[in-house]
């Protein structure tokens, strides 16, 4: 495969999977949180496959959240893949006569044919039920004769989708585990340029990526650089000492994004805890990392600090969303 990704456990785990499902043109589905790199695998598979259209023909969609199935549209790609050219009838039912036999003649030539959607916990009940009426049709063999390779985001729809006897049991779901030590500082020095002092610094920094996906290493090494001044691309040298300052440095990050001054802050403070009389210096010198990460008082500024980050955005997606 080309080589525009680094490789990890998970990436692995992924890849081993998706040739699995393919071989067997079978349905799949990779699961991950926002930031895990399912774009990024999703990409890569489809280059992969393009580079290899001589016995390979991928169709790609990303989903969307619409109430009425898009069956129709999937199966209009679908032939437009097989056969740029075909004329396409207005009826799916007479599409779907038309892709069983584009299909039953590509697969006669040994082409494999995979269907590839993105942000799959989009698609309605319906819409699945759907691909898997076109998924199968058959040829010689009773075999499918094409793969459904699915990526999304956990989601309750889609959870309880996949219970469903109907087409929970034709699914193999893959769900993506937090990157491990090794993989989290093999993405940081491949993809972010972060150099490191010791191994004992290393594992400091896994543990204080927030959530170990490449998106948690992503925002903990960018706010390193923009702290002492590097811009994104720059090589930096972590060491302990400049771990000290972390998980504050995150604090002002998260603050600036949520439009949190300082000042606001120490209010909130005073306001909830008032016997500390929590003062801007105090709050400055926190945020900047002059105190220590086991001080009490700065354990006790990070948990008032989640309290009123959760609040503040609370309200904003309450303001835009209208809803709590």
């Amino acid at each position: 495969m080309s080589t525009n990704i680094i490789e990890t456990s998970n990436t692995k785990a992924v890849k081993s999977a998706v040739r699995r499902a393919v071989k067997e043109n079978g349905m799949m589905a990779v699961v991950a949180e926002v930031g895990s790199g399912k774009t990024t695998m999703f990409n890569h598979l489809e280059e992969y496959w393009r580079l290899h259209s001589d016995k390979i023909r991928v169709v790609t969609i990303k989903s969307f959240d619409s109430p009425r199935t898009r069956i129709g549209i999937i199966m209009r790609l679908m032939l437009e893949a097989l056969n740029p050219n075909i004329k396409i009838p207005q009826s799916n039912e007479l599409i779907y006569k038309l892709l069983e036999q584009e299909l039953r003649k590509y697969t006669s030539k040994n082409y494999k044919i995979i269907l590839m959607i993105d942000e799959a916990q989009d698609l309605r009940w319906k819409t699945h039920r759907d691909i898997k009426k076109i998924h199968e049709i058959t040829g010689n063999g009773m075999q499918n004769l094409f793969s459904v390779i699915m990526f999304g985001k956990p989601n309750k729809r889609w959870s309880i989708l996949y219970d469903d006897p109907e087409l929970g049991h034709r699914v193999e779901t893959y769900i993506l585990d937090s990157l491990n030590d090794e993989d989290t500082i093999k993405i940081a020095k491949a993809k972010y340029n972060m150099r490191f002092a010791t191994d004992t610094v290393e594992k400091r920094f896994c543990s204080m990526v927030r959530n170990k996906t490449p998106l948690g290493i992503q925002f903990l090494s960018n706010a390193i650089k923009r702290e002492i001044g590097l811009s994104l691309d720059e090589i930096v040298l972590i060491t302990n000492q400049l771990l000290l300052k972390v998980p504050t440095l995150e604090y002002k990050t998260r603050f600036k994004k949520a439009g949190i001054t300082q000042k606001e802050f120490a209010d909130y403070c005073r306001k909830v805890s008032p016997s500390r009389r929590y003062n801007v210096q105090r709050i400055s010198e926190w945020l900047n990392g002059h105190l220590s990460p086991e001080d009490p008082i700065s354990k006790e500024l990070a948990i008032l600090a989640e309290e009123m980050l959760s609040k503040v955005l609370g309200t904003k997606r309450e303001r835009i969303f209208g809803v709590a």
